[in-house]
């Protein structure tokens, strides 16, 4: 597993990097008999998505804007904005609704092209832009092992977690994001390696 774990950044499947633990994946249920202390596993299987993108377009800005009016207050609300596909149709959505929901992007050295890319989609969606500007970045898995199930060699957790701050001390309480809509629509590249 420790293999897996330097090529793919985690360990898929039901392996972990420790010894004789194993993951509980999702749609699986865990029965314990403490009689014996057997256990019995049952997994419930997700149902493929009947949505087709490609038949209806707006099939998905009418699912963006059915959660974002679930926020409720939208004064308390942003979007962590990379200036990436997934990001990018959610502002897309935004700025056809005519919300006012800022964009929070994260300003990560060595990656200027990604800022300017987020300035160039705001500007054009006439939405606000907050950069947040990350000068040191001196992070440990201590600082976010509280919020994360196994290891996971990704940057974007810490990335994820220096935006959570910011959003939090700058009085958001709703922080909608992207994450998640590529592995939904087409899936990771790396995923496809294993299983």
């Amino acid at each position: 597993n420790k293999f897996f774990f330097e090529l793919l950044g985690f360990v898929p499947s039901k392996g972990t990097i420790f010894k004789n633990i194993k993951k509980v994946l999702p749609g699986e249920i865990i029965e314990i008999n403490l009689d014996d202390y057997s256990l019995d596993t049952k997994t419930y299987k997700r149902r493929k998505s009947e949505m087709k993108i490609s038949d209806n377009p707006d099939l998905i800005f009418e699912a963006i804007k059915t959660s974002i009016n679930r926020q409720g207050d939208v004064d308390k609300c942003c979007l962590a904005f990379s200036g990436g596909v997934d990001s990018t149709i959610i502002a897309t959505a935004i700025s056809r609704l005519g919300l006012s929901i800022p964009l929070v992007h994260l300003d990560i050295p060595g990656n200027e092209s990604e800022k300017e890319n987020a300035i160039n989609i705001a500007r054009k969606l006439s939405l606000k832009l907050e950069i947040i500007k990350i000068e040191n970045i001196n992070f440990s898995f201590d600082d976010f092992k509280d919020f994360v199930d196994f290891p996971v060699d990704n940057h974007g957790m810490m990335m994820t977690s220096l935006l959570a701050k910011y959003c939090s001390k700058n009085g958001y309480r709703v922080v909608l994001t992207g994450m998640g809509a590529d592995e939904y629509f087409g899936g990771y590249q790396r995923s496809k390696y294993v299983d």
